[in-house]
């Protein structure tokens, strides 16, 4: 069974003969990957792709560094926005109290979330020191009657705004995945 036959029969709940693999990382993950396996040109993932992939025993990728794009579902959420110098992330972890700010990795041009910086729960030693009306309150923040996946989005290049959008097949078979 040649990959594309077996991802297009794990699709269809076929008999395959392993469960298909999928790579997709960061450029500077990618890039220390490729050197690792001592593919010449690392910096050059267009080109040596498929090497990688044989290298790492992976079926298919896709492109982009948000791993979870297509199955992370979140209610909508009307908190306030956390105090600076922390930002606002779409997992929603700030209203819990668990701070993230803006990191950079300059040779990439690569911006993310930190997340979880001064854990609220982090110097609890039982579940008993946990404040009784802890997470009952932060609820109310979200409506759960309206569940979105707010990975979907427009990529604005300058301010990177998110626009939550709908999942389509369309988008899902053409734009975010590449078969081999």
């Amino acid at each position: 069974m040649n990959k594309k036959e077996r991802v297009i029969a794990a699709i269809n709940f076929k008999t395959v003969d392993r469960i298909p693999t999928h790579y997709r990382g960061i450029p500077f993950l990618t890039e220390n990957l490729m050197k690792y396996y001592g593919i010449e040109d690392y910096w050059d993932f267009e080109r040596n792709y498929k090497l990688l992939l044989e290298k790492m025993g992976a079926d298919f990728f896709s492109a982009g560094d948000n791993i979870s794009a297509f199955s992370t579902f979140n209610p909508s959420c009307n908190a306030p926005d956390p105090k600076s110098p922390y930002v606002k992330e779409e997992s929603y972890f700030f209203v819990l109290g668990i701070n993230s700010k803006i990191v950079t990795i300059d040779k990439y041009n690569y911006k993310y979330h930190n997340i979880g910086i001064n854990p609220p729960l982090a110097n609890l030693e039982s579940a008993s020191e946990l404040e009784e009306d802890f997470l009952m309150p932060k609820l109310d923040y979200f409506n759960f009657n309206q569940i979105v996946n707010r990975r979907l989005f427009d990529q604005d290049k300058f301010n990177r705004r998110l626009e939550p959008k709908l999942l389509t097949f369309k988008r899902f078979k053409g734009s975010y995945f590449r078969y081999i």
